[in-house]
């Protein structure tokens, strides 16, 4: 089983390990320079709303930095909707038409921050592919994308959010600085939690069609 390096076990994040099935999100999309402006207009303009309804049940929002062929220099897509859907990408919202992004099966490293607006810029100052390898794991370009979670709590820029990064598995070990395994019943998911601390700067891991939002992306 694929765990955290064993020298790195106290980031300043709650972080998690999780397997998640394919799924799709739905929502409004764009190829830019800054996600951060797409978040702050569908905030501003009500759509934020529309697209929590998209989700049924589940409110919570997610916002997807990916790669598209069609992006300038130091552009990305990003498409902030709702997971599984029960509508298509032909449907309207706001008389906007709305876009769907596949996301393959895969495993995540989950950043919990407590306070968008306190922590998010420190967290790409920190730079989150430098901590999946301090952690002992590797992004995964197959995947090629990151993803922003609102959660249904989320109601101002002072409330929690999530980042999810897939990886893979870089090391093996046998334990994890004493911190405390969690294995789901069902298999579907398992979480490893622990806290981390950053010490070395690394290089970033992927390849060129990983986005790269840095201070682009939502609250940078």
């Amino acid at each position: 089983m694929c765990l955290l390096n064993v020298r790195r076990c106290s980031i300043k994040y709650l972080t998690t390990y999780q397997e998640w099935p394919a799924f799709t999100i739905t929502g409004v999309s764009s190829i830019t320079a800054s996600g951060g402006g797409i978040f702050d207009a569908v905030r501003l303009d009500g759509r934020w709303e529309a697209l929590r309804r998209l989700g049924g049940e589940d409110a919570t929002l997610y916002g997807v930095a990916s790669f598209d062929k069609a992006a300038t220099q130091g552009a990305y897509r990003y498409t902030l909707g709702a997971k599984d859907t029960a509508v298509g990408a032909d449907a309207l919202l706001a008389g906007e038409a709305l876009f769907s992004i596949p996301i393959r099966q895969a495993g995540w490293l989950v950043f919990e921050l407590d306070s968008f607006a306190a922590q998010w810029g420190q967290f790409w100052r920190d730079d989150p592919y430098r901590l999946v390898q301090e952690l002992g794991w590797i992004y995964d370009a197959g995947v090629g994308l990151h993803i922003d979670v609102f959660p249904a709590t989320f109601a101002s820029k002072r409330d929690a959010v999530a980042f999810m990064m897939p990886v893979r598995c870089a090391v093996k070990v046998e334990s994890v600085c004493g911190c405390r395994e969690l294995r789901a019943d069902g298999g579907e998911r398992t979480t490893l939690a622990m806290r981390s601390k950053p010490t070395a700067v690394g290089r970033r891991i992927g390849d060129e069609k990983s986005p790269r939002c840095g201070s682009g992306c939502p609250g940078g």
